[in-house]
């Protein structure tokens, strides 16, 4: 539903997005850049040295549990932080001084020569120092070295994400578990190049969170502008209502009211009953006529995240060699002093994670999609609705899990040079 604020605008000439980031921006050397790269360093290579140094090789983070006498997790943060590629790549599981204590005591216990567990003490307080002048604890230190080195710890950024999800749903009173847009780009029969483009959406257990707190859902939709003479194509879009695909919903639905204006501007509202008795499943449908008289640069589909949502996936239908699957890509934007401000989708607006677009093939139909049941079949009904059946799509699908609250998602390809 449009709650989650889509653009459905998947074949718009949109010039400023197209303009590849700025290969001048980026993260500059810095004193404390520099400083945290001596420091991990030296944490680092003092612990390769303790372990070198042990009775029995080690060459799994077992060995080092059995041969120090270490609990499971302390022996695996040790492992990964003396074999990292680069002294930041593993600072998220650089150990807590009372861990080290214990690390430094077994190893005084095995025989360690005392010059070995003296450099590694001393390199893990220096660390310490470096965290207590810099941050306010571990978790704010990683917030301020996260994407230094040669990379970002996907699953340290997924776990940041799921917490704010999580809070974000307490805050908002709601959540979803999976957002789900299908655009769809066609070309009328006839001599004349017309395109048109339908988009389905799809909010998969939309679920109000708190029973003090009553939670209105408004989705708002755009009509026919103006009036064409007989045979004559519009002269801007022609949006139709957005149309509930009721067969498919679940749960109590929303009743559509007329804007108060009396103009071509009409409201879904929609009150839910709290907790899990109360979720719905909603899908709809909305066709754009006269999209475009020629073919575009680029076909996209951009989401502003509203709700808190648990997975959010965006998939493009294009017909087969308008695009180039190669140029398939997915980014996520936010801009916190002007959230609106990404729909510009400027370079210096792109979030850290990094989300991939998969190529589904030439296809006819669309594949089932994890989480969503009738997907394939929503699709289907769709395509059947608007005479489209049959059509041979280069079909896109990008998934991002737990999206980041008024961050936007973009997936776009490129089509093919003139």
């Amino acid at each position: 539903m449009t709650n989650f604020n889509s653009d459905n605008n998947t074949s718009e000439n949109d010039e400023s997005a197209a303009v590849p980031p700025d290969s001048g921006t980026g993260v500059h050397a810095s004193d404390i850049e520099a400083q945290a790269q001596e420091v991990l360093a030296e944490v680092r290579l003092a612990l390769a040295e303790l372990i070198a140094g042990l009775p029995k090789p080690v060459r799994r983070a077992v060995d080092l549990e059995l041969t120090l006498g270490l609990d499971k997790k302390l022996a695996w943060q040790l492992f990964r932080v003396a074999h990292a590629p680069h002294p930041y790549a593993e600072v998220q599981n650089l150990p807590a001084p009372s861990s080290i204590r214990r690390l430094l005591d077994a190893a005084r216990k095995r025989r360690v020569s005392e010059h070995v567990v003296a450099r590694l003490g001393a390199a893990f307080q220096q660390f310490d120092s470096f965290e207590s002048v810099h941050a306010r604890d571990r978790e704010s230190l990683l917030s301020m070295l996260s994407g230094l080195g040669v990379g970002t710890d996907e699953q340290f950024e997924l776990k940041v994400r799921k917490s704010y999800f999580r809070a974000a749903a307490h805050i908002w009173g709601l959540h979803c578990r999976l957002a789900v847009r299908t655009a769809i780009v066609h070309a009328k029969e006839g001599p004349a190049f017309i395109e048109d483009t339908a988009v389905i959406q799809a909010a998969i257990g939309l679920e109000r969170v708190r029973v003090n707190q009553a939670t209105e859902f408004m989705m708002a939709t755009r009509t026919v502008t103006e009036a064409q003479p007989a045979g004559q194509a519009p002269a801007s879009p022609v949006r139709h209502p957005t149309e509930l695909l009721t067969e498919f919903c679940t749960g109590p639905l929303p009743r559509l009211s007329a804007s108060p204006q009396g103009q071509a501007l009409g409201e879904i509202k929609l009150s839910l009953p709290p907790g899990r008795s109360g979720a719905v499943t909603l899908y709809s449908l909305q066709l754009h006529e006269y999209v475009a008289t020629a073919r575009q640069p680029s076909y996209f589909g951009r989401t502003l995240v509203t709700i808190p949502t648990e997975a959010m996936v965006w998939e493009l239908l294009v017909p087969h060699g308008w695009t180039v699957p190669t140029t398939a890509r997915a980014n996520m934007y936010g801009n916190r002093a002007h959230p609106e401000g990404v729909f510009s989708e400027q370079a210096g607006d792109l979030m850290p994670q990094r989300e991939t677009v998969e190529y589904l093939g030439v296809l006819d139909r669309v594949p089932a999609l994890d989480g969503s049941p009738r997907h394939s079949e929503v699709v289907t009904h769709a395509l059947k609705k608007l005479g489209w059946l049959g059509t041979r799509f280069d079909v896109y699908r990008a998934r991002v899990q737990y999206p980041v609250m008024h961050t936007l998602l973009s997936v776009r390809a490129d089509a093919p040079r003139q």
